[in-house]
């Protein structure tokens, strides 16, 4: 029984340890960013391949091809996804949430959890995209 015990308490300090690192949240300064705007969805979308799925994941092929399934708003969310609206107003305040786009990917390649990415992306007043959540 005792083994049973320890072998328990490993596997929960493992799992816990597991979704710590899966949770990356770095709130960025409200006065930094620009207000979200219609040109900026395309920006965003030219902007993954280029600068932001890189500096995630650097050149690992598998995460080269991927689908964008959902690229909106955070305050335009609905439904199921609404929640995550809610997570980045708990984290980072409500002017940060209505100033970020919530961004689900999908990596085709991968046969996983890591099949799917989530992040939480905001647009610098300078031009700079900026990825202030990221759950995998």
């Amino acid at each position: 029984m005792k083994i049973v015990m320890i072998c328990f308490g490993l596997l929960l300090t493992v799992t816990s340890v597991h979704a710590e690192q899966a949770v990356k949240t770095v709130c960025p300064k409200t006065e930094t960013l620009s207000l979200l705007t219609e040109q900026d969805k395309q920006e965003l979308l030219q902007e993954l391949p280029r600068s932001i799925i890189p500096k995630l994941y650097g050149k690992n092929p598998k995460y080269l091809d991927y689908k964008a399934e959902v690229i909106m708003p955070m305050q335009n969310l609905q439904g199921v996804e609404k929640s995550y609206y809610y997570m980045a107003i708990q984290n980072c305040g409500r002017n940060i949430a209505n100033r970020s786009w919530f961004v689900r990917m999908r990596f085709p390649k991968m046969q996983n959890a890591y099949s799917f990415s989530e992040i939480f992306v905001a647009k610098k007043q300078n031009n700079e995209w900026i990825i202030w959540y990221q759950y995998h």
